[in-house]
């Protein structure tokens, strides 16, 4: 049942979550909410959502250029679909605030394999094509050869994937606060939710202050390779916590 609540001197009325039982919100880049921004317009086919799987397809690819690559270098000129972070009850989260997030990938085959990338995660800038001003953090799945098994990590600077040929989930989680994001854990499951793998990155990252973040999914290319016509495809879900205060 849907409560009225009072935001922002404007009364809604939404379904608010029970916070023992949250579950997840699951990516639909054609809900609408989704602006795309595709830089180099070179890589990207389409990109849909369909039954909760979202599919990039990519275009064939014949030269290889690290800045399509997402999870290192400088730049990345890849596609990427943005939004505002909101919590459930439609709150938006800037850098200031202290929030816990976490991410959810599970994996899907694709049509056609081959060396290419999804991540959903949080950034500061998302129309830049410089990784260290896009502040991307997160969640990735990539594969780097036409045979091979997903790999699946967490993402700040750089990627940190495990390969596996039963993965199946990818879950990772950070918390923020003072406009600092902390550590990220990653954990990897198969497909009866059974531990494979777990890692973290160091953070070390510094957001802005007072500057509304944004929920982003990324497609790109690994290292510098090249690809036939292509896909990836996964279920992207996320779930954002806002805490209202620290009390004395």
């Amino acid at each position: 049942m849907a409560d009225l609540r009072l935001r922002n001197n404007e009364w809604l009325l939404e379904n608010i979550p029970d916070a023992d039982n949250l579950g997840w919100e699951t990516i639909d880049l054609g809900d609408g909410s989704w602006t795309q921004s595709d830089p180099s317009g070179i890589i990207l086919n389409t990109a849909s959502t369909v039954s909760e799987i979202t599919k990039v397809t990519f275009n064939a690819v014949g030269t290889g250029n690290l800045d399509y690559d997402l999870t290192s270098g400088t730049n990345f000129t890849g596609p990427r679909w943005y939004t505002s972070l909101r919590t459930s009850d439609s709150i938006k989260i800037n850098s200031d605030d202290p929030y816990i997030i976490m991410f959810e990938i599970v994996v899907e085959p694709p049509t056609t394999k081959d060396k290419v990338q999804i991540s959903i995660g949080v950034a500061e800038d998302p129309t830049s094509t410089v990784r260290g001003t896009i502040l991307f953090s997160g969640q990735v799945l990539e594969y780097v050869s036409t045979t091979g098994n997903p790999r699946m990590g967490p993402i700040v600077v750089n990627a940190n994937t495990i390969q596996n040929v039963n993965n199946k989930i990818g879950f990772s989680t950070f918390a923020s606060i003072t406009a600092r994001l902390g550590n990220v854990s990653a954990f990897n499951l198969d497909s009866s939710s059974g531990l494979l793998n777990e890692t973290s990155v160091t953070a070390n990252r510094v957001y802005t202050s007072s500057t509304d973040l944004f929920l982003v999914v990324q497609a790109g290319i690994d290292s510098t390779g090249t690809i036939s016509a292509c896909d990836i495809q996964a279920k992207l879900r996320y779930r954002v916590i806002r805490i209202s205060e620290f009390p004395l």
